[in-house]
């Protein structure tokens, strides 16, 4: 599914003059990878340069067969639309929409996905799943910040995306929710043969995942 090769990324100082390597980096086809590790190791910016949000300096990035490193702009807001979810941390919700049309909101602006009725009756699914399906005609600046939350993740896996990049996806969430959206979530990657990387500091989660690695030193590492 993801194969990196000589990656090498690097803000500029104005932004903190951070630099990430990373030798080697392999995901297989329906692995579910948990990535842990202090703040400013790079781990966000990982999911950026696989997504396509971030090109990196130098090396190779080949997700799902595609060269991810060489693509126009263009080309990566196409793949990253068709191909990927991606939960961010801060969930990049739209409040003057209600609950539904977030979720739909990549059928809206992207001719590439095709808004169907089968499409609507995944969102109902979803929105059951999570419990949410009597709030999807409520705006978002009505929900809580773990109903937010749950949105961002119905969003993420509707398209039925051949890897989800979750940054924090269960962060707002209790307990109790925690578990149940992360049973949505694995049991959406399975219908599909779906890949996961979660970045999470949340390690009661952790022996849910096929694969754990530890970002300390990640950037001088190989995996």
């Amino acid at each position: 599914m993801i194969r990196i090769e000589g990656l090498q990324f690097r803000y500029p100082a104005a932004e903190g003059d951070f630099t990430l390597r990373i030798p080697r980096f392999d995901l297989k086809t329906g692995e579910r990878l948990a990535i842990t590790g202090p703040s400013g190791t790079g781990k966000t910016t990982l999911l950026k340069l696989i997504a396509g949000i971030e090109p990196p300096l130098e090396g190779s990035i080949w997700v799902d067969g595609q060269a991810v490193h060489a693509m126009s702009d263009s080309a990566r807001r196409r793949f990253r639309i068709t191909r990927l979810g991606f939960i961010f941390q801060d969930l990049q919700l739209l409040e003057y929409l209600d609950m539904a049309d977030n979720i739909l909101h990549p059928y809206r602006i992207n001719p590439a996905l095709k808004l169907s009725p089968a499409v609507r009756q995944r969102l109902r699914q979803l929105a059951a799943d999570i419990g949410l399906e009597h709030k999807l005609g409520q705006p978002v600046t009505a929900l809580s910040q773990g109903e937010r939350q749950r949105v961002a993740i119905c969003r993420a896996v509707l398209t039925q995306p051949a890897l989800v990049l979750a940054d924090e996806p269960t962060a707002s969430l209790d307990p109790d929710n925690k578990l149940k959206i992360l049973d949505v979530l694995f049991r959406t990657l399975d219908r599909e043969s779906a890949s996961l990387i979660a970045v999470t500091h949340d390690h009661e989660l952790l022996g849910r995942f096929d694969r754990v690695i530890d970002f300390s030193d990640y950037h001088h590492a190989q995996a």
